[in-house]
């Protein structure tokens, strides 16, 4: 740890206590610096300054020193959901959706089968616990749903 002056060490900060294994803020509060170190108990890191709750990515760069990272949320159904809506609108938008059903016919059918398969990909992706973060990516949309 750096050296700290005697008249820093007095002074008052906020300090967050983390859990560098699961992200989680355990608490906080306000101390004097040079006691800050002793907020953390075994296997816990402590920084300057206070965090709101939430989940965090804590790496441990160079000389030892903690760097805090908010961690993304995981994904939820409704990003999942959007995401094949974004799948099924970018080949078939609204309006040629419209004229296919109009038309009928064969275009009809490879539209449908097009969209059951993105649907069938989004139920499988919903169902996961957790959702990957990286859901998005073509190995989870299987077959025609990759469109």
């Amino acid at each position: 740890m750096e050296e700290v002056a005697p008249r820093d060490g007095l002074r008052q900060v906020e300090y967050s206590v983390f859990n560098p294994e699961t992200g989680e803020v355990l608490r906080g509060g306000t101390t004097q610096l040079r006691d800050m170190a002793s907020q953390a108990g075994p296997g816990e890191v402590v920084i300057e300054g206070a965090v709101d709750g939430g989940k965090f990515m804590i790496e441990v760069g160079a000389a030892g020193i903690a760097v805090v990272k908010r961690a993304s949320p995981p994904p939820s159904i409704d990003d999942v959901q959007r995401e094949t809506r974004r799948r099924i609108e970018s080949r078939y938008p609204i309006w040629q959706q419209l004229n296919v059903m109009a038309a009928g016919g064969e275009p009809m059918i490879e539209m449908r089968a097009f969209i059951d398969a993105v649907r069938k990909s989004s139920n499988r992706i919903e169902r996961m616990t957790p959702i990957p973060q990286d859901f998005t990516d073509d190995r989870y949309w299987t077959g025609d749903a990759n469109g």
